[in-house]
């Protein structure tokens, strides 16, 4: 109860209660005045006048009780209705029939394979089945294809490598290999396939996202 006579004399400004009319009166006149805090100042003194004896004019109790600016707030579901939207990159349209699959089983199919039946990416790319992004919201600058092959030499020519640049330099940028884990010049790093098996070198794509190393002609000519 002090703490609703303390709200209500906060409403009324300096001016204090005098006669309510009954007991009941009294509630319904604390009620409304904390009813109306939040209202507009002229509604406030309509209800306080029909409530209190010997409220004084409009302009007096505005003058002493200036009404202190609402605070009004839109329910939370009306704030986020009302929030604007994020803008989101509009897609490239679908290039090739591969894009248009619905799940991954269905475009894993149309992948050409080599004889070991893991994809080949190469045979994808030049047969147009696959067409890399070089962006994910599209419109991004083609990767500038390097056309040269460097041959990766070894003590046994029968396990000398090939590695191919323009195919990879279609799918990925030179910084994905360069200058960790291969250096810029050639036979700078020492290659092995001990390392390659346990998933270093060639070996953090291939197994992975590239065909095995169990697909020895994919690299080493002379062992097709």
């Amino acid at each position: 109860m002090k703490l609703i006579l303390a709200r209500t004399r906060r409403v009324l400004g300096a001016w204090r209660l005098t006669r309510l009319r009954s007991g009941s009166l009294r509630l319904v006149a604390l009620a409304s005045a904390l009813l109306f805090v939040a209202c507009e100042s002229r509604t406030r003194y309509l209800v306080l006048s029909r409530l209190v004896d010997g409220m004084p004019s409009y302009e007096e109790w505005l003058e002493s009780s200036p009404p202190k600016p609402l605070r009004r707030y839109a329910p939370r579901k009306t704030r986020e209705a009302l929030a604007p939207a994020p803008v989101m990159p509009t897609p490239e349209p679908a290039r090739n029939e591969i894009e248009q699959a619905k799940a991954k089983d269905e475009a894993f199919a149309m992948l050409p394979k080599d004889d070991s039946g893991a994809v080949d990416w190469v045979a994808a790319l030049r047969e147009g089945v696959i067409s890399p992004r070089t962006a994910i919201e599209g419109g991004g600058e083609p990767l500038e294809q390097m056309p040269i092959d460097v041959e990766i030499g070894a003590e046994d020519p029968a396990t000398s490598a090939i590695f191919p640049h323009p195919a990879h330099t279609q799918i990925i940028l030179c910084d994905s290999c360069h200058p960790e884990p291969f250096q810029m010049a050639a036979g700078s790093t020492e290659m092995s396939m001990d390392a390659m098996y346990e998933g270093r070198l060639c070996g953090q794509c291939h197994g992975t996202v590239a065909f095995g190393l169990e697909s020895c002609g994919r690299c080493h000519p002379n062992m097709r």
